[in-house]
């Protein structure tokens, strides 16, 4: 996930999950977002929207195979409304994974949280997640 903020801009992002077991899976992608962070689009849109929750359906995903909205070389992007500077945003992105009879295997969750900066530097540079201790190592 991506996700650079600019105040009272639109912010792209994306997602992209692997089957990295030995069996198909099938199963759904939730992103619930902040409500000061409006979705506006993405291609393609998702199956659900509901309130602040968008999900994505996938099914018989198989080993090593893919599914995703978007990514760096993508104009395929998720976009947000993003609001004005010094505003806190999150959201948090689940995979729920189903085996292909439909029962319930595992979920993986990753929570971003931002403040909205203006900047337009083009040497910023961002790292996130922030990392873990003082010395914020990430793997």
């Amino acid at each position: 996930m991506n996700h650079p903020l600019r105040c009272l801009t639109h912010g792209y992002t994306y997602f992209s999950t692997v089957n990295n077991g030995t069996m198909p899976s099938q199963g759904s992608v939730s992103i619930v977002h902040s409500s000061n962070l409006p979705f506006v689009s993405s291609i393609p849109m998702p199956d659900i929207i509901s309130g602040d929750t968008l999900i994505w359906n996938y099914s018989t995903l198989q080993t090593n195979q893919s599914f995703g909205v978007g990514n760096t070389s993508s104009t395929n992007w998720i976009v947000f409304q993003d609001p004005a500077a010094g505003q806190s945003v999150w959201y948090t992105v689940t995979d729920s994974v189903k085996d292909v009879l439909g029962n319930f295997v595992v979920a993986y969750s990753v929570p971003w949280s931002f403040i909205i900066s203006c900047s337009c530097d083009p040497n910023e540079k961002d790292v996130a997640p922030v990392g873990i201790g003082a010395p914020h190592y990430t793997e």
